[in-house]
């Protein structure tokens, strides 16, 4: 048995997979909650903070994050203008006021990355598995396995199909992939052909480490799935099956510049606010039910019923029934809507699109009005598909999900839908095969002494 590091893994997103990874190797990672209690799967515990609290090694990591917060900073200074800018973003901010934002985050991930240092120097790691390495959490360990040589493969839980940011956006605002693993794990082989010629497009900040994708399927647990009806959907959720229903997708935007840093999330909820206040405006409002699937990140316990309360609370402001809310049951949600409503790229979109569902995606007016050159057509394949839309604002976003419901119009996508999946040869495999591919590619890395050479 070797090795194996889980790294961000979710029990809830990807439960069966690590148990069946579990029952062949030991495991240790973060994350890994009550995976640890199955009497099936070999544990060992990953350190604690009191492991680290050697005076010599709290002088080093407090001298270093003092250096990479200078040098992050400084970067960051000079690079604000360069990036395509929030609203909120307001005047430029100096060195010093950007320090003060980033350096608990400098403290987290230098910290990360000693705990995972000093982890690996007494267990032979034999390969590290991430969940979204393109993620703070999880990057550091990461790209630090990949320093020591140690085998990397990340494990991608949505799809990269709806790039509606547009090349020329994208490049002005310095978004590249960002994978750090060397191993990408995708759902098919047309996300894999658009994230190899992305790659080749925006590569990413360390050339000549590019990760290389692997269509073997995203072992999620939690994807929707035709095996449970719309029917059975709605009544499981307690949703009136004689309303219109609309799901909210929740969305995470992760903070990769400082305006981002400071303002995404607070968009986010303006975002909400414009929703609310349009629906209350029109006629529309009487014939749908509105249900929210809260992303994972604003599920945890310490922030979730701040994120509930508000929400609640912003549709009474408007005089809206409150909103079915929930943090979990994503199957039965999206099974049971009849349109989808998501703000920037989330995956939901894609559990959405192999159910056969409309799909609206809501983007700050100042990116989709700087559609100058047709780019938001021309990059994005589900918009000419005809499977997708892009709204700027909460008026817009309703009156492009009333027109999903017209009957005619139901009828173009379902042909399209059937058109465009036919064409790329997209389906909703079984997780258990899914996990069945990624084992069988696990167990020949770890067979091939040559797989991973030393950075």
């Amino acid at each position: 048995m070797s090795l194996i590091f889980l790294n961000g893994l979710m029990p809830e997103r990807h439960g069966q997979f690590m148990r069946e990874l579990g029952r062949v190797h030991t495991l240790a990672g973060t994350r890994m909650g009550a995976l640890a209690d199955n009497p099936d799967v070999t544990t060992i515990a990953y350190y604690d903070d009191r492991r680290l609290q050697a005076p010599a090694v709290i002088q080093d990591l407090e001298s270093r994050v003092a250096e990479q917060t200078a040098i992050l900073a400084t970067n960051l200074a000079t690079d604000m203008g360069a990036g395509i800018q929030s609203p909120l973003a307001g005047a430029p901010l100096s060195a010093r006021e950007i320090a003060e934002v980033v350096r608990p985050r400098v403290a987290r991930v230098l910290l990360e990355e000693l705990r995972f240092r000093t982890f690996v120097r007494d267990h032979p790691v034999a390969m590290v598995i991430s969940g979204s390495d393109f993620a703070s959490h999880s990057r550091v360990i990461a790209r630090t396995a990949r320093q020591l040589g140690i085998r990397t493969l990340d494990l991608e839980h949505g799809f990269f199909f709806n790039r509606v940011t547009g090349d020329d956006c994208r490049v002005r605002g310095r978004m590249p992939l960002l994978f750090a693993s060397e191993y990408v794990v995708v759902d098919n082989d047309l996300e894999k052909e658009q994230l190899e010629y992305e790659q080749t497009r925006f590569p990413g900040l360390d050339a000549g480490q590019e990760p290389r994708f692997l269509s073997l399927g995203t072992p999620v647990d939690t994807v929707a799935t035709h095996a449970l009806p719309c029917d059975q959907a709605r009544a499981k959720l307690g949703l009136d099956p004689e309303r219109i229903q609309v799901l909210i997708g929740g969305s995470w935007i992760e903070a990769r510049n400082v305006q981002m840093l400071l303002g995404a999330q607070i968009d986010i909820m303006d975002t909400y606010e414009d929703l609310f206040r349009s629906l209350a405006a029109g006629t529309f409002r009487h014939r749908l039910q509105l249900t929210i699937k809260l992303h994972p990140a604003d599920c945890r316990p310490e922030v979730r019923p701040n994120v509930t309360a508000a929400l609640e609370a912003m549709a009474s402001r408007y005089g809206l029934p409150h909103p079915l809310i929930l943090a979990d049951s994503l199957a039965e949600a999206v099974s049971a809507c009849d349109v989808l409503l998501t703000m920037s790229n989330s995956s939901i979109l894609y559990d959405a699109f192999l159910m056969g569902k409309p799909t609206v995606v809501l983007f700050p007016r100042y990116l989709v009005t700087s559609d100058r050159e047709g780019w938001r057509q021309d990059s994005t394949m589900t918009l000419r598909a005809g499977v997708c839309e892009v709204a700027t604002d909460g008026a817009d976003a309703w009156r492009r999900i009333e027109s999903w419901l017209e009957p005619e119009r139901r009828r173009q996508f379902a042909r399209d839908h059937e058109a465009f999946s036919h064409r790329y040869g997209l389906w909703d495999r079984p997780v258990a095969e899914k996990c069945s591919a990624i084992l069988a590619w696990i167990d020949q890395q770890l067979a091939d002494p040559q797989a991973v050479k030393s950075l």
